[in-house]
């Protein structure tokens, strides 16, 4: 319900087949020329200017040279310079694809030459990673940086052959390539289409009974799912807003200045906004907190209740199944672990395997292939192997258990490091955990967990222990544990299990 009573779900979309971005932008532009598309600190802008500065900028990208399937590399922070591009990419009949600054210079140089990365899009805070990347590649600068266009000049109406912009509309043409985590090796890029962008849209907003009129907040990284970005409300008709900061007083600030009825982040984030609040402190504005990248620890499920007033809502993604395949029904008092069910155009299997059952995902929300860093490409093959374990209910829904390539041998037995690190934040001294596998002369492997404390306390290892006991066995019972100040994470969201078994892993004997 909204503040008048009136239930919001979409009850038909507006687009009952497959369309592209661009299509989407120029109906509603038709439709409601004067509501607000895009909504953020920059200001506010309407889906006709949302319309003419994607258009601008598309002719703009055509007429220094580049051609239809070009790469465009881009360094944009959540702002409204992110959704503008992508579509003026999608307009220009060019490849969008997220560049993270946070990467290694040498690992963005790779990208961008087996990518063959043709123009860039940088913005103040990312010229210097990406600077290497430079020579030789177009360059559109925001925020007064030098490059061969201003985004002033770029967005600019009446600049540019208009007269011969020809978007194309094939739904199956890969518009852009999202990068992988890179947790499991070096990154891959999924190719994602025009189709597969509609199908993973549609069936989340009908799952989550999305409406027009909910103003949308996205606080994943824009360099792992930029899409989640706009995509639900360009699909709608509805208004995107675009936060460039995670300091949790302005994020309240954001939810109330602009209304926002839809939210969707890691739990780290909730557990950031949860805490910031004063112990009594409430909003009860938002109809919808979505939760994924990471497990809800059973004392982030209850802050959140008693903050927001509404349950949070865990779902499950991956870059190869375009964004969420898995969710929690709306309202639905959510379980520790559990993801819900496979959203509309998707169907999820188990297939065992030695490590245990692993999710399978098969529909047309899938990804087309892969790109590698190296230049060449691996096309899908069936259905998508997550390589995630899951188990199954009675009644249908699926339980994260944990990684594939994360499961450890202790002494011959599995030991699933996401389950011992939901143990671990059930204690009231811990906010965050980390578990990762020693070396052992004798049982092979020992969990060893890294711990961020929830306030001053710094429980001993043996009370640790014994509150490990009551919910594991053993062999899962930590051998060694470690007080940090934070845990290193992907650009998602997150852990970051490779970095931190650089870091932390080596040793024997805890």
């Amino acid at each position: 319900m909204d503040g008048t009573g009136k239930e919001l779900y979409l009850s038909q979309p507006h687009f009952t087949t497959p369309v592209s971005l661009w299509q989407m932008l120029e109906s509603w532009t038709h439709l409601q020329p004067e509501k607000i598309a895009l909504c953020g600190p920059e200001g506010s802008i309407s889906y006709q200017s949302f319309y003419e500065h994607a258009y601008a900028l598309a002719v703009c990208l055509r007429d220094i040279g580049l051609e239809e399937g070009d790469v465009v590399g881009v360094a944009l922070s959540r702002r409204l310079a992110l959704p503008i591009t992508f579509l003026a990419i999608c307009g220009a009949g060019l490849t969008f694809m997220p560049l993270n600054p946070a990467r290694s210079i040498e690992e963005l140089s790779t990208l961008c030459l087996g990518m063959n990365v043709r123009a860039l899009v940088l913005e103040a805070g990312t010229e210097e990673h990406l600077k290497a990347c430079r020579p030789g590649r177009w360059t559109l600068g925001l925020d007064g940086l030098e490059a061969d266009r201003s985004w002033e000049e770029a967005i600019a109406p009446g600049i540019g052959s208009k007269n011969y912009l020809n978007v194309p509309q094939d739904i199956r043409r890969v518009v852009y390539l999202n990068l992988t985590s890179g947790s499991t090796g070096q990154p891959r890029a999924a190719e994602t289409t025009y189709e597969a962008l509609y199908w993973n849209t549609r069936g989340m907003v009908e799952f989550l009974r999305s409406n027009q009129e909910e103003p949308f907040l996205c606080l994943f990284s824009p360099y792992a799912h930029p899409h989640e970005h706009f995509c639900r409300p360009l699909f709608l008709g509805g208004t995107s807003v675009l936060e460039p900061s995670n300091a949790p007083r302005r994020l309240l600030k954001t939810l109330q200045d602009h209304d926002v009825r839809s939210m969707m982040a890691v739990p780290s984030l909730y557990r950031v906004l949860c805490r910031s609040m004063t112990p009594g402190e409430t909003y009860r504005r938002v109809r919808l907190l979505e939760s994924g990248g990471a497990v809800a620890d059973p004392s982030l499920l209850e802050q959140v209740q008693f903050h927001f007033q509404v349950p949070l809502c865990p779902v499950w993604g991956s870059t190869e199944t375009v964004g969420v395949a898995l969710a929690t029904p709306t309202g639905e008092k959510p379980k520790p672990g559990c993801v819900g069910f496979p959203v509309p155009s998707y169907r999820a299997t188990l297939a065992m395997t030695t490590s245990g059952q692993e999710l399978v995902i098969e529909g047309p929300g899938l990804y087309q292939g892969y790109r590698l860093a190296q230049g060449q490409r691996m096309p899908r093959q069936g259905p998508h192997r997550t390589g995630d374990l899951f188990q199954q209910d009675e009644q249908g829904r699926f339980h994260f258990v944990g990684r594939m390539t994360s499961v450890l041998k202790v002494a011959g037995e599995k030991v699933h490091p996401e389950k011992v690190e939901a143990v671990l934040c059930l204690h009231q001294d811990i906010s965050e955990a980390l578990v990762l596998g020693i070396l052992h002369d004798t049982k092979g492997q020992v969990p060893k967990a890294f711990l961020i404390p929830s306030g001053s306390s710094r429980p001993h290892p043996q009370a640790l222990r014994s509150h490990c006991l009551r919910h594991l066995t053993v062999q899962e019972t930590p051998k060694g544990f470690v007080w940090v100040t934070e845990l290193p994470r992907l650009p998602g969201g997150k852990l970051d299990r490779k970095t931190a078994e650089a870091k932390w892993g080596s040793g024997t004997n805890p």
